[in-house]
């Protein structure tokens, strides 16, 4: 189970739009199913959505890929999947891109 997590509308025409387009072509490959909720914004509502996505859909990675939703949200969640280490996805360039 794969989540997938916009901080605004998937046909913005942006980012989201692109990382919905990703969502798109990994929801082709066999055997994965892709969640997603859009419009989220960055404060302790990632964690909730996160939260929900582990537990009543058990999802084991999360694109989460906006800055904001990893101040609040990252720390600690990867201890409450029960298959394993949670593995989110962070921005891959900026000033605060890491690879945790």
């Amino acid at each position: 189970m794969v989540g997938v997590i916009y901080v605004g509308p998937r046909d913005d025409y942006g980012y989201n739009q692109a990382q919905a387009q990703a969502a798109a072509a990994i929801k082709k490959l066999p055997g994965v199913t892709v969640i997603e909720q859009e419009k989220v914004a960055e404060t302790t509502d990632v964690q909730k959505v996160m939260g929900s996505m582990i537990e009543q859909d058990g999802a084991g990675l999360i694109f989460a890929t906006s800055f904001g939703y990893f101040d609040p949200a990252h720390a600690g969640r990867g201890r409450q999947v029960p298959q394993g280490p949670l593995r989110a996805l962070r921005p891959a360039c900026g000033p605060r891109a890491s690879t945790r």
